[in-house]
């Protein structure tokens, strides 16, 4: 199992120790200036002994919230250059993607436990961890992408991903 972070914050002792728990690898992208806890976040890894390689990377405009049939969203799913390339852990819940971590952090999507993991449940093993990152089913999340990594993908600035916040319905189910 593999997690991606961009070195901007440093997870409390309590996550890291769920990630070692579940022999974790964590991915750190490089983004020079704006990963501005890195060299505190590289220290905190070393001292979990959780193994990590940081990267200089660059970034693509990212999925737009949208609402597709469920037909529309399996097809988007089966195509997803970001499901598992960028797992992304939010609030101790581990997601197959950046756009369902974000989406639900934000509540831009209906809350749906399918969406992630609670890293932190103790009655939850590695072995459901490891089935639900590779179960392949579609979480009920990708209703709302509108898909990531196609042709039309491009090339940004970091930090620089929008001009605007983006306008969104906040849901209350959480």
């Amino acid at each position: 199992f593999y997690m991606v972070t961009n070195g901007t914050i440093v997870p409390s002792d309590k996550v890291l120790r769920a990630i070692k728990d579940v022999d974790m690898f964590v991915f750190v992208s490089n983004y020079d200036d704006k990963s501005k806890k890195l060299d505190a976040l590289t220290k905190k890894l070393t001292e979990h002994k959780i193994p990590y390689y940081a990267k200089k990377m660059s970034w693509f405009a990212m999925s737009q919230l949208t609402h597709n049939t469920p037909e529309e969203a399996k097809g988007i799913f089966d195509r997803c250059k970001l499901k598992l390339s960028c797992p992304e852990v939010i609030n101790g819940k581990q997601f197959i993607c950046a756009f369902l971590a974000n989406a639900e952090d934000l509540r831009a999507i209906p809350y749906d436990n399918r969406n992630s993991f609670d890293l932190l449940d103790p009655l939850l093993s590695k072995e459901d961890l490891r089935r639900f990152l590779y179960s392949n089913e579609m979480p009920p999340g990708c209703l709302y992408c509108s898909g990531w990594g196609g042709a039309d993908s491009l090339a940004v600035p970091v930090a620089e991903q929008i001009s605007s916040s983006m306008p969104y319905k906040q849901y209350d189910n959480y």
